[in-house]
């Protein structure tokens, strides 16, 4: 299965090949779903779908190093290289666009700068919440500055341009920003370049109860799994 055929010298060969399990599109169809992923590496926007004929819909966009994504199905989220862009649906319900019941166009970006954002999220209240990587806390976007810091982990005290934790991936629960993974806990700029530790999980609860749980979750985990610590209240 793959994408349209690009215009250009070469319009018998698609320019790129997507390949799924031979269960991949009726899945999706038992589901009434499509799927929706970034690649940093090559800065694509995926959406895979269905087409009228069942076979299975590639689009793809390209922006800098597209990282984290959120949608509820009406408004996508992507956190890229410089910007923080919302797109939106823009068909009504029972509307289609070339056999397809989504097209996404880009509402309202911010610009952020280089803050290597990674995951992204919209809280309860509507608040776009990502992780400035970076800068090693949870931001929220600004009309006035690159971010607005929400929370730190308690290991750091100060925000600094250093990475000095590889803070990358986010959960919510309830609509609040709950959870979020790092790499390492050393305080030393780009410390988690230099050695990735043993991944550990940690509850919500006082210190004593993080403490527990690291020790109940480190033993035999691989090198380089990313740590998950509990956000408090900040957010």
């Amino acid at each position: 299965m793959s994408s349209d055929v690009a215009d250009g010298p070469a319009k018998d060969a698609p320019w790129i090949e997507v390949t799924g399990s031979s269960r991949l599109a009726a899945w999706l169809a038992e589901r009434r779903v499509s799927l929706a992923f970034t690649t940093y590496q090559t800065g694509k926007l995926f959406l895979l779908g269905l087409r009228p004929d069942g076979g299975l819909a590639v689009f793809e966009r390209t922006f800098g190093r597209a990282m984290g994504l959120w949608a509820d199905g009406q408004t996508l989220w992507l956190g890229t290289q410089y910007q923080v862009w919302r797109f939106e649906n823009a068909l009504r319900r029972g509307e289609t666009y070339q056999g397809h019941d989504r097209l996404y166009v880009p509402r309202l970006g911010y610009t952020t700068g280089d803050l290597d954002a990674h995951d992204v999220a919209v809280d309860a209240a509507g608040r776009v919440v990502f992780v400035a990587t970076l800068f090693n806390c949870l931001a929220t976007v600004s009309v006035r500055r690159s971010f607005t810091p929400l929370w730190r982990p308690p290991f750091l005290s100060k925000l600094a341009a250093e990475d000095r934790c590889h803070l990358n991936g986010l959960a919510l629960e309830a609509g609040r920003p709950r959870y979020v993974t790092a790499v390492s806990s050393r305080r030393r700029a780009r410390s988690s370049r230099l050695q990735r530790v043993a991944g550990q999980s940690a509850a919500a609860g006082s210190s004593d109860a993080r403490a527990r749980t690291v020790a109940r979750c480190s033993g035999g985990k691989a090198r380089g799994t990313p740590r998950a610590w509990p956000v408090l209240q900040a957010c």
